[in-house]
């Protein structure tokens, strides 16, 4: 990581991070379509591995998007030409909020903004 805490990520950092997730192995129990950095997921893995997950959808998060918070789509198009399918657009409900994925083999990693409304974000 940079020793910078404002600087962004690197295509290096995360492709390191991503490489560190395809190895954690889902948690028992119907969550297949939950993403590895949802509540439900990171309260079945280690806490190695919860670790290595938030600090993956740390990465991702900022690695996505410009300085202005839109979808960076330079970072977007480097993921995808490295195999990750990726996306971030803003959510169709709310067009202030953006809403995406990073796809990392089985596993789905939600770099989507907070929920802002009063109902709980679905994953």
């Amino acid at each position: 990581m940079s020793l910078n805490p404002f600087a962004r990520p690197t295509l290096r950092e995360v492709q390191s991070s991503l490489k560190a997730l395809a190895k954690i192995e889902r948690p028992q129990g119907d969550n297949h379509h939950l993403s590895i950095n949802h509540p439900d997921i990171l309260g079945g893995l280690s806490s190695r591995d919860g670790q290595l997950a938030e600090t993956a959808a740390s990465l991702l998060f900022d690695y996505v998007r410009d300085a202005n918070g839109d979808a960076d789509r330079r970072s977007i198009n480097a993921l995808t030409r490295h195999g990750h399918r990726a996306s971030l657009a803003p959510d169709q409900d709310d067009r202030c909020r953006m809403v995406g994925y990073v796809q990392v083999e089985e596993w789905r990693v939600n770099v989507s903004d907070p929920w802002r409304g009063d109902g709980i974000q679905d994953d």
